[in-house]
């Protein structure tokens, strides 16, 4: 997966951060609702939720935000995992992407970032769901620090 710096984002969406640098998302409002935002000490969390369906996406931020590795009974869980690495358009290795698919049907994706911090996406979903979720994730882009 490769992440390249952000640029301009359509009106329909809307970029969620936390602060000037590192990794954003791009957010299609009319089809889900953004809760949180609120920083703590060290960290900000936000929750996508569709407006119809079921689950959630959590986006984190911060310098310790997130763990590098998806919950170990997620792993246990799963039918089928994937795993592979996040990169910038030069190459160099800012992440990993892991995905599965549990015994129940749902499916799981946890991308952790280290463009800034230990930040990240993750969510647990019906296969209804997982493709608004993913198209959440794949939009990733960052801003490099200085600009």
């Amino acid at each position: 997966m490769v992440v390249a710096v952000c640029g301009e984002t359509d009106s329909h969406l809307r970029r969620i951060a936390w602060g000037k640098f590192g990794p954003q998302f791009d957010v299609p409002l009319q089809e889900v609702e953004v809760l949180g935002g609120d920083p703590d000490v060290d960290y900000v969390r936000y929750v996508i939720k569709p407006k119809t369906g079921d689950g959630h996406l959590e986006l984190w931020f911060g310098p310790m935000a997130m763990s590098p590795d998806p919950e170990k009974e997620l792993l246990e869980n799963s039918a089928d995992t994937q795993k592979r690495k996040i990169v910038t358009a030069k190459g160099k290795q800012i992440g990993t992407d892991s995905s599965g698919k549990l015994r129940t049907g749902e499916v799981w994706r946890h991308v952790f970032l280290t463009i800034n911090g230990m930040e990240g996406a993750e969510y647990k979903a019906s296969p209804k769901n997982s493709p608004l979720f993913d198209r959440i994730i794949d939009s990733v882009c960052y801003v490099p620090s200085g600009g």
